[in-house]
């Protein structure tokens, strides 16, 4: 059955009710899944885009069980592997984390450094700290390096992992926004696309407003790194039902402003301003008094699978607007429906308008 996916995946086959019928078959079977086997099974996962979490469940289950008893595995590319499938899929399972996380920090000497990499890609992604999280990192940091990185796409990733899970230090930050750096990975135009502008601009966010007292360098040539951030169908579907909504709470013109751009990588779906009694206040005079508002919807795919939770790029789009003395109210799919009624919608907003102006 293993076998079958493997093939189905090489052949970018994505029959669905057969990979449905795999899913299931595989779940339900005694035999117990080896690591190569849980491997290919997520890889496959990943070039299908098929996911089925009892799948997920089952896989997570036999690695943690292989990890905690293997201890003859001493090549790294199979839980390198894992780790990256892990990230890709949005699969957050923190047992499992733990224990690669674990893994590679015991193994690290013999680890390959792109698995290591990915190990950090994979934590921030899904927006989690392992347990004993100083400790394995003592043991990891001193293998990455920009050497070790190989390209500057690769250590610009590195570091924006680590501005994700709010570790990486000034120095390192000042040396991506270094001109040395930046022209190393502006010179190979095909590293610079859209995505690594976007990191750069995540960055640049937090060495504005998370990092206190940041001296190092800045990212100042904002025609470099100039994008228009690119919305999926289902999340311009989620942010409309809600701009819709809130102009039955509020006059658009005067009281709320939609689509913000932040400059760091991500847009606010709407902004507005509050006073203690929840009414809302003109934007163009001094609000200094008022309750500042920022609404970011979330779709399928700002969550997670596994757990329903934050995605890293949007726990730290939440932690950087807090940082600048927001409020943020977040609005996610399970919660809000773009199928309900008007009323509905505007009722679950205007509860959490309330919350959120009680909790100030």
């Amino acid at each position: 059955m293993i076998k079958v996916m493997t093939t189905l995946s090489m052949k970018k086959r994505r029959s669905t009710l057969l990979l449905r019928s795999l899913a299931y078959n595989i779940s339900a079977s005694p035999e117990k899944l080896n690591l190569k086997h849980c491997a290919d099974l997520l890889y496959s996962m990943c070039t299908l885009n098929f996911l089925d979490e009892n799948l997920l469940s089952r896989v997570a289950l036999d690695i943690s069980s292989e990890l905690q008893v293997q201890s003859s595995l001493k090549k790294s590319s199979v839980i390198g592997s894992i780790i990256t499938s892990l990230g890709l899929l949005k699969y957050k399972n923190p047992v499992l984390l733990d224990l690669l996380t674990s893994w590679i920090a015991n193994n690290s000497r013999t680890c390959r450094s792109q698995d290591i990499f990915s190990l950090f890609i994979t934590l921030a992604t899904l927006n989690y700290m392992p347990d004993k999280a100083d400790e394995c990192f003592n043991a990891i940091n001193p293998l990455l390096t920009e050497v070790e990185a190989e390209t500057p796409v690769v250590w610009l990733d590195h570091i924006w992992s680590k501005v994700l899970l709010n570790i990486a230090t000034p120095e390192e930050i000042s040396n991506v926004f270094s001109n040395n750096f930046l022209s190393s990975l502006l010179n190979n135009s095909s590293e610079m696309c859209f995505s690594k502008k976007l990191k750069l601009l995540n960055i640049h966010g937090a060495s504005e407003c998370i990092m206190k007292d940041y001296s190092g360098n800045k990212l100042t040539d904002f025609a470099l790194v100039k994008v228009i951030v690119p919305r999926r169908k289902e999340k311009i579907e989620m942010s409309e039902s809600i701009i819709n909504s809130l102009k039955n709470l509020m006059k658009t013109e005067i009281y709320l402003k939609t689509n913000v751009d932040t400059g760091y990588g991500f847009l606010i779906d709407a902004e507005c301003v509050l006073d203690t009694k929840c009414n809302p206040k003109a934007l163009n005079v001094d609000n200094s008094e008022g309750i500042r508002i920022a609404i970011l919807s979330l779709d399928y795919h700002d969550m997670t699978r596994g757990r329903i939770e934050l995605t890293g790029i949007n726990a730290f789009a939440k932690r950087l607007l807090e940082a600048k003395g927001y409020k943020v109210l977040t609005v996610p799919f399970n919660e809000f429906n773009t199928k309900d009624k008007l009323v509905a919608r505007v009722q679950y907003l205007e509860k959490q308008f309330k919350e959120l102006v009680k909790n100030v």
